[in-house]
């Protein structure tokens, strides 16, 4: 399963996965569920990001977007350039950019 959460660029904050009902479709479509159904996402408003799958050195899992120290003092935006979903695996490639 892909890990992901979701940033409100209307309430600037991200959303409470545990709280509120998202599901992200294997086209990269957010859902939610609004009580009755499941519906599309304005996708102008949510921003979906994408666990790689990694963690800092503290521990904590690292999302696209992110913005991760390089050890030699370096900052990056971590970003996923393709997302392949095949036979229920997910494959990823990472790119960082530096800031």
């Amino acid at each position: 399963m892909t890990k992901f959460r979701v940033y409100d660029k209307q309430k600037k904050r991200y959303i409470d996965l545990c709280i509120e009902c998202f599901l992200l479709r294997y086209d990269g479509v957010l859902l939610f569920f609004n009580g009755d159904d499941f519906e599309a996402c304005d996708p102008d408003r949510y921003v979906v990001e994408l666990s790689t799958g990694l963690k800092d050195k503290n521990g904590v899992e690292i999302f696209e977007g992110d913005i991760v120290n390089h050890f030699y003092g370096r900052k990056f935006v971590v970003e996923l350039r393709s997302f392949i979903h095949e036979d229920m695996e997910c494959g990823y490639s990472e790119n960082s950019l530096e800031i």
